[in-house]
């Protein structure tokens, strides 16, 4: 039976993101070595999901073989800023254009988890959707094992994004983050209609390839520029820049 109370400390998920990059591993790695599938230390680490008692234990045992000494559990913030806090939390990454090579998917995602748990800690509920193009499965794939639901096609899915924030934000837009992980100016109408609609919009996007349009929509306090280590795949890159004249 659950305590009918709240104590005074609470379990974070992003404890395991810190644990496991203190560790040097990968999800798969970590993943391995507790004899559980990765999609289901992305979902921990992610905060879907929470680890039992039995998996928290095993996860403190693996880290101290190591010499590092897990920080499951945090005081609660107080319970005025508890009241603050969105309990949806809905994730749109346009892949297409916003692409991540193989070798970086794992460094960015885990970037973005940690991101999203500073700020949206409090979401019980998550979606998390990427949108690329046919030919990006071979990263995609990985994203999916990470616990993202994954839509792919030839032709530009950026109407299909605006069509999903619409019905993933419609339920309860006054109880929704939106994360815009996009760069185009499209979006600035979408986030405008959303904003409107009481839906609380932020935006993630490269440092350095950012739309001043969109940026303003959203507001300088709500963007999240990716880590300066972030760079456009070759070839994707190339590619985008020619769809662009034949959209």
């Amino acid at each position: 039976m659950a305590p009918t109370k709240p104590g005074k400390y609470e379990y974070l998920p992003s404890s395991l993101i810190q644990t496991r990059q203190q560790l040097k591993l990968k999800q798969n790695e970590m993943a391995k070595q507790l004899g559980v599938p990765p999609n289901t230390l992305s979902r921990w680490e992610n905060g879907a999901t929470k680890p039992d008692a039995d998996a928290l234990a095993s996860i403190y045992s693996l880290a101290m073989e190591k010499k590092v000494t897990p920080q499951f559990f945090h005081r609660r913030m107080a319970t005025a800023k508890q009241s603050k806090g969105r309990s949806r939390l809905v994730v749109l990454w346009d892949f297409q254009y916003v692409a991540v090579s193989s070798q970086q998917l794992e460094e960015i995602v885990n970037w973005v988890d940690v991101q999203l748990n500073k700020r949206f800690g409090r979401a019980t509920y998550r979606l998390f959707k990427a949108f690329a193009w046919g030919n990006q499965s071979n990263t995609t794939d990985a994203l999916l094992d990470m616990g993202w639901r994954v839509f792919e096609d030839n032709d530009d899915l950026i109407s299909d994004i605006f069509d999903h924030a619409k019905s993933d934000c419609g339920h309860d837009p006054d109880d929704t983050t939106l994360v815009l992980i996009a760069m185009h100016e499209e979006f600035a109408e979408l986030v405008t209609e959303l904003k409107d609609q009481g839906v609380r919009v932020y935006l993630i996007s490269p440092p350095h390839k950012y739309n001043q349009s969109l940026l303003e929509t959203v507001g300088q306090r709500r963007w999240m520029p990716l880590p300066d280590t972030y760079s456009t795949p070759r070839g994707t890159q190339a590619l985008n820049f020619v769809r662009q004249f034949f959209r």
